[in-house]
């Protein structure tokens, strides 16, 4: 009967094991890149739900009040959605999700995108 135990025990299976999980991590890190590159409406809005519950905020938008313009209506940049291959961190030109009046949490009429760079600044 095999044994699991005793096939993980060797030098050459342990070897093995971790760069079979290297090869799915690396795997899973690019298919999350190309995810977020052909859905970015969706990853704002993740983040956004993330950012919400961890700051304890009222949260109650939706898909349809995020669209993406083609220039940052604050800097007048133009927006690049990247890729993920970069350096890591927000790109400047990158859009992001900003609230409006902070006061208040991501609630409709309350949120717009603008570049990375306009929302720091902020």
């Amino acid at each position: 009967m095999f044994d699991r135990n005793e096939w993980n025990a060797k030098p050459e299976n342990v070897e093995k094991r971790r760069k079979y999980r290297q090869e799915r991590v690396e795997q899973h890190k690019a298919y999350v890149r190309k995810y977020a590159f052909n859905n970015p409406e969706k990853t704002l809005l993740k983040t956004a739900r993330h950012r919400a519950l961890k700051r304890g905020v009222e949260f109650s938008i939706d898909l349809s009040d995020i669209t993406i313009p083609k220039v940052c209506p604050v800097l007048g940049i133009p927006l690049v959605i990247s890729d993920g291959t970069g350096k890591p961190g927000g790109r400047m030109d990158s859009p992001s999700l900003d609230r409006i009046d902070n006061e208040k949490g991501y609630v409709k009429g309350n949120v717009q995108v603008i570049s990375h760079m306009a929302n720091s600044m902020k």
